[in-house]
């Protein structure tokens, strides 16, 4: 979690669909940790980068429609770039039931 929050936004969706799972987990959900474990062992040399230029903020924000097959909750999710460079980030489960696609964009915001 600490490696998803601090700097690794691209695995948030990942880490929090597995930890979903912590206390009652199986084989499959430790064979995607360990899916995890290698991404980051493999691009632990990657790393974000701040761009020249004008500084320009961007938000991408995004969510899905009741994706949760355990209780039909939908998932959301935003980031934050400055200068390409990610500065905020959060992938979350809503806490109701949306009833269309259209309400789910607008749960959060």
């Amino acid at each position: 979690m600490y490696t998803m929050v601090a700097s690794r936004p691209g695995i948030a969706f990942v880490v929090g669909a597995v930890s979903r799972f912590m206390l009652n987990h199986g084989k499959k959900h430790w064979d995607v940790v360990k899916l995890i474990l290698r991404y980051l062992s493999g691009t632990k040399d990657k790393f974000l980068c701040l761009g020249r230029g004008d500084v320009s903020i961007i938000r991408f924000i995004d969510s899905d429609y009741a994706r949760c097959a355990n209780n039909r909750k939908s998932t959301s999710g935003y980031i934050f770039q400055i200068m390409r460079g990610a500065i905020a980030w959060r992938y979350h489960l809503q806490e109701c039931v949306a009833l269309s696609a259209t309400e789910a964009e607008y749960v959060d915001q």
